[in-house]
């Protein structure tokens, strides 16, 4: 049981922080939302770590086993001294995969609003690949600014820029939003750089439920991690005892929705701001997009990109795909 909180000591942050506005208008919006991004503190980071272990979960193993399968034909089109700009980085197995791969890369470049995850995995990566370039830059959510961050990469820009979109990161976002990321991260790779993106494409309903259910209780925790957040740095009495977790998969919208639902009508103190739950409502805390073949060669399209090379793993349950802009001075497979 989570012990009772003494609010006199909580943190009240100033009225224009990100994380206390976001928070706030996403309680007060109908239904309750929490913008995902920020399930990922350190210790979201480290439950995280248990969810991908779960055995439903495929979504990270279907990643390693496409890069197992094919990391050598994929380092192969990219080339040699290459750049590898990684945008927020989970999982260092999968860094690995591809990295130990590459033909003397010109530098990895991870990109993570923590600080720490990036020093350690940093620090992990220079001692496995000596002489490697690792330069960890600390960027928000979103992808920065192409024009500020390729200032900073310039010197070791050759233009041979990959980059990586990992951890079917797009499937996080709504496809509108999927397009401008596909698009910025296109800008910062240059016209002659390219997009690596994985994609979770669509299943049975039954296979994708069960990635984000499992019985050990992983999902629920790094799912519920967040209210714990909210109680930390804003100064909120949720107790995380009372709201259980479900994941339905909407084959309409192709998405599944993380639901944390109340289990009984609750009353919540936010900052300050009073919050009623009704026995049953529940606060939305991120989607996970799904896309078939179609749909995909269209999001690539709108972003102003084009299919380089697609690799999909033998049970269809995700795909790798190398991008790049139509008409640039790529090299083609």
């Amino acid at each position: 049981m989570q012990p009772a909180l003494d609010v006199r000591g909580l943190i009240r942050p100033r009225r224009d922080d990100e994380f206390f506005g976001e928070v706030i208008a996403g309680l007060g919006s109908q239904p309750k939302t929490i913008p995902s991004k920020w399930l990922w503190d350190e210790r979201g980071a480290r439950l995280h770590e248990r969810v991908r272990d779960t055995r439903g979960h495929y979504l990270a193993r279907a990643e390693r086993a496409l890069l197992d399968a094919h990391g050598r034909e994929i380092a192969s089109v990219l080339g040699p001294r290459s750049l590898l700009v990684d945008v927020a980085p989970r999982d260092g197995l999968r860094v690995r995969a591809l990295l130990g791969r590459l033909d003397e890369p010109a530098a990895y470049v991870p990109l993570d609003p923590s600080a720490t995850r990036l020093e350690e995995l940093a620090s992990a990566l220079r001692r496995e690949y000596r002489g490697l370039e690792v330069s960890p830059l600390v960027a928000g959510h979103a992808l920065p600014r192409s024009t500020d961050l390729r200032a900073r990469l310039a010197r070791i820009d050759e233009g041979n820029a990959t980059v990586w979109l990992g951890d079917a990161r797009i499937g996080e976002i709504a496809p509108h939003d999927a397009v401008s990321l596909l698009a910025r991260a296109a800008l910062l790779a240059g016209s002659r750089g390219r997009v690596l993106v994985s994609v979770d494409l669509k299943k049975p309903k039954r296979t994708i439920e069960d990635a984000y259910f499992d019985r050990s209780g992983a999902c629920a925790a790094f799912h519920r991690n967040v209210l714990v957040r909210i109680n930390r740095e804003i100064g909120a009495t949720f107790d995380v005892t009372q709201f259980s977790f479900r994941a339905p998969y909407d084959p309409i919208r192709g998405r599944v929705e993380m639901r944390l639902v109340s289990e009984h009508a609750q009353r919540v103190l936010v900052g300050g701001c009073e919050i009623a739950l009704a026995k049953g409502e529940w606060i939305v805390g991120g989607h996970a997009y799904k896309y078939d073949p179609t749909e995909l060669t269209s999001l690539v399209r709108r972003a102003g990109l084009e299919m380089v090379r697609s690799w999909t793993d033998p049970e269809w349950r995700m795909s790798l795909c190398l991008l790049a802009v139509r008409g640039g001075g790529h090299a083609r497979a």
